[in-house]
Order: structure tokens, then sequence, then C-alpha cells
């Protein structure tokens, strides 16, 4: 379904390059009626039932506000609203201001799951996990997303650790972060779908991520149910080819409900002594929970030996799990380094990363 926009601006010149970019990038999601004389466009509204009307900041959008979703065009990038009602910049990146008006869109279409191309052809979702703290599976995830970008690849970094701080993807617009969305679920003001697409960023590396939560308490106010239905909506939409979820496994019910909707899933454990034994009772607990379920959890999982080194390091040859690489000690590199780092090694070119 496109959703039907109305824009009302005596800017003939601006109305043209709008409705010209928007239909060369969006064609497939947006139809536009632009109109210079706000009259017209109202009594256009019976026939062509508008979804949204944005009209430039000296118009009087009265005649639709009960009608449909409204905005303004402001000529401040930096103005928010105008008359009590959202203000969208005019000037400024087309993909922010289409951001902004699915954002309009999910307000007036809750019930509704956004879902572009179905769930069978949907999004790859691959899990990276550590068998013991400190292993480094945050940094393989996001070394992982970039290099699947660097490939030409759709990727979405999706930050599931309860203490999402990773700070390694930036991208510019409109300030929204992860915690608009938990707040749409919690109120149950917008459509979850369209609003995960309104808040999503983009890397310059060409990653697609979602910028964390100014508290932990936000994250931490989704319930399983709810972050379940978030994986869903993200997969079903097929947005994105591969999605590469950063969790923090501890057996609990929601990781194992998450692994069954996973592609495949990596393990990263470190060479030590302790960190071997709890890679073990690890395979061990999957083994065990293979037989309860009859589903293949160590046959999706792969192993990424972190900070390896061959005079030092042990490792657990006798596991199921088959080993996808290992990743030299980098020392004490800051995370930004050692993610770029990573990203250069040959490792994620193998046939497991595929």
């Amino acid at each position: 379904m496109k959703i039907r926009i109305a824009l009302i601006d005596s800017d003939d010149l601006y109305l043209q390059r709008f409705v010209s970019t928007f239909n060369s990038k969006y064609f497939d999601k947006i139809t536009i009626f632009s109109f210079s004389d706000p009259a017209i466009a109202e009594s256009n509204m019976q026939m062509s039932k508008y979804d949204i009307v944005i009209a430039a900041e000296n118009f009087d959008l009265t005649p639709f506000k009960d009608r449909c979703a409204v905005a303004y065009f402001s000529n401040s990038n930096e103005i928010n609203e105008l008359n009590g009602k959202k203000a969208i910049g005019k000037y400024q990146r087309v993909e922010n201001i289409y951001k902004q008006i699915l954002d309009l869109y999910s307000e007036i279409h809750k019930g509704i799951i956004y879902n572009d191309n179905g769930g069978d052809n949907g999004t790859k979702i691959i899990g990276v996990f550590s068998a013991c703290g400190g292993a480094g599976a945050t940094s393989v995830a996001s070394a992982y997303a970039r290099a699947l970008a660097a490939r030409g690849e759709s990727v979405l970094y999706f930050d599931l650790e309860k203490n999402n701080c990773n700070h390694v993807f930036k991208g510019e617009g409109q300030q929204v972060t992860f915690g608009d969305v938990v707040y749409a679920i919690k109120s149950q003001n917008a459509n979850l779908g369209l609003k995960l697409e309104s808040c999503v960023k983009h890397d310059p590396s060409g990653v697609y991520f979602y910028e964390p939560c100014e508290s932990v308490l936000d994250f931490l106010e989704l319930n399983d149910e709810e972050i379940l239905d978030v994986i869903r909506t993200l997969k079903a939409a097929g947005k994105y080819t591969y999605m590469i979820v950063d969790f923090n496994f501890d057996f609990a019910p929601l990781h194992f409900e998450l692994m069954k909707l996973m592609y495949k899933t990596f393990v990263v454990s470190l060479g030590t002594d302790n960190a071997i034994a709890k890679l073990r009772s690890l395979a061990g607990a999957f083994e065990l929970k293979e037989e309860q379920e009859n589903f293949p959890y160590i046959e999706r999982m792969n192993l990424v030996y972190n900070r390896f080194t061959n005079e030092t390091s042990l490792t657990a040859d006798e596991l199921r799990i088959k080993i996808a690489g290992g990743v030299p000690d980098f020392g004490n590199a800051p995370f930004e380094q050692t993610v770029f780092k990573l990203t250069t090694l040959g490792m994620f070119s193998g046939e497991s990363f595929k």
C-alpha cells in the first residue's frame, strides 16, 4: 500500500524538485499530489483521500487536521513543531524527510504490520554471542556487519545487549534512538514496522543501525514477546539482506526463541583455560537442548576464537561446532580501531561467513 501525500507550497520550483526526487527514489512507496493553492487541495481530498498533508508554514492546516495526519514544512531543520503540529525541515536529505513521513504515517496506521517482501524471502538473521564474558563478541559482530556492507550487502546491525552502548556506528539525521521505538511499542500509538524504518540510521561504512537508548532502563522496559515482535517485523520486511544480532546468551527462553529465527550463529571464545571450559559447558547444554527440542542449534553454530595465538591459546577441537576462524590479539587497541582491523582480515571472506 502506497502512502498518499498532499504537498501544499507556493514555491513551484521546490514542489517540482520534491516530487521528482521522491518519484525516482520512492515511487513504489509514496504517491504525491502537489498544490500551490490549499483550496484546490481541500476540494481534491474527497476523491484522493490523502494519508498525510504537508504544507508550507504560511498555510492553514485546519481543514485537514481531523481527516488525516498533518505537518508543516519549515525553512529551518532545527524546528520540530509549528502551530502545535509536527514540522519537517524542507532543506535536508531526502532520506531524512522520508523517515519523518514514515513516522507520521505510523501514528495513523497503528495496527498494520509493515511488510515489503514477505516472511519466506525476508532478511537472514545472524546471531553473535560470547561463550564467556569479555570474549569480544561485539567487536566481531560490528566488524562482520562492516565486512558484509563492504561486499555490497544491505546489512542491519542490531544490538540486543542490555547495556547496549556500541558507538562504532554513526549516522546523520534527526535525533532519534531506539528509545523512540520502545516508546511507540509501550504506548501502542504507532505501527511497529514503520516506526522501525523511520528510526534506523545509516553509517558511512554502509551499515544500518539503531542509536542506543539514552538510558539502559528504557530498553529493559521491553518484555520477551515485544523483543521477538521487533525481530520478526524486521525479518519479514525484507529491507536488509542480513541482520547481525549482537546479544548476551544466558540460557533465557528468549534467546532460544531468537536462535530459532536465525539463519546461523557465531559463538566467540577466548583460548584460555577458563574460556574453553565454559565453551565446552555451553556446547554440552546445546547438545541436550537439541535432543529435547529436535532443533539443530549446534548445526547452525560457528566458532570464532578471539585474541588467538598459536603459542598459548587452547582449542576445543572435539566439539561439533564448526570453526569459522581465529582473530589475533590486537593488544590494547581502542574498540573502534579493533573493529577496523577485524574488518580488514580475510576471515570474513571465508565460507562460514557467507
